[in-house]
């Protein structure tokens, strides 16, 4: 059995390791959670611009190797982003139970895109930035339930890391974290420390270090370099 206590700081989920009765009674929250977002999270507070919350998790995959499983984001049709730590060398991926290829990798940044097949989606759109007590929405498949959304705001940002009070669990890595515009603000990393709730914060890989990893100008060019994947090497 592996060493379930050497990944709790991050949000991939291994095999053979069970969450703890703490972590059970969490993901009972989480699932309340969700379906009250469900019922709410179409308004903004203003409740004038709704959150494109159907057209996010339409980009939500499960990406699952021998060890375990994580999640991913279509960031294009055929083209999916997700964490570097989740796919495990020498493991065979999938994505939604079909088998996917390593496209490109960033392992300092714990970035990696894979090509596989996916329904046809247009380019997601990447914000500029993040910034301080933004608001916003992530998407995973924590603890194996898959599609669940959670939400919160930015409460940090350190470096090349930012970290959320939203509510996240093992199974999230390389999930979205979206602003109230559906544009996608960063890469769910891992988790650490515990927020004022008791639940531990957030960590996102920022939108500006996925706009590198993914050689964006401009907001739009995804959709001609992703399809591209001899240019990305």
């Amino acid at each position: 059995m592996r060493d379930c206590k050497k990944i709790e700081k991050g949000y991939y989920f291994p095999r053979n390791c069970p969450p703890t009765s703490t972590h059970t009674g969490g993901a009972m929250r989480y699932l309340v959670a969700f379906v009250v977002i469900l019922a709410t999270l179409g308004l903004s507070a203003n409740g004038k611009q709704a959150i494109p919350l159907d057209k996010l998790l339409a980009r939500n995959v499960a990406v699952e190797t021998g060890e375990g499983h994580g999640t991913g984001v279509i960031v294009s049709s055929g083209f999916v982003l997700t964490n570097f730590h989740v796919l495990h060398a020498g493991s065979e991926v999938k994505i939604n139970g079909k088998l996917a290829r390593v496209v490109k990798v960033d392992p300092k940044n714990d970035l990696a895109l894979l090509a596989t097949d996916t329904p046809p989606l247009s380019a997601l759109q990447v914000a500029q930035s993040i910034t301080l007590d933004q608001e916003i929405v992530c998407t995973g498949n924590p603890l194996e339930h898959k599609g669940m959304v959670s939400r919160g705001r930015i409460v940090a940002i350190e470096n090349n890391s930012a970290y959320t009070d939203a509510h996240l669990f093992f199974g999230n890595s390389g999930g979205g974290a979206y602003n109230t515009s559906g544009e996608l603000v960063g890469i769910v990393r891992g988790i650490e420390g515990k927020s004022g709730d008791g639940f531990p914060y957030g960590i996102i890989i920022p939108a500006n270090v996925v706009r590198t990893f993914l050689e964006l100008r401009r907001p739009k060019d995804i959709s001609t370099k992703v399809s591209r994947p001899d240019s990305l090497k």
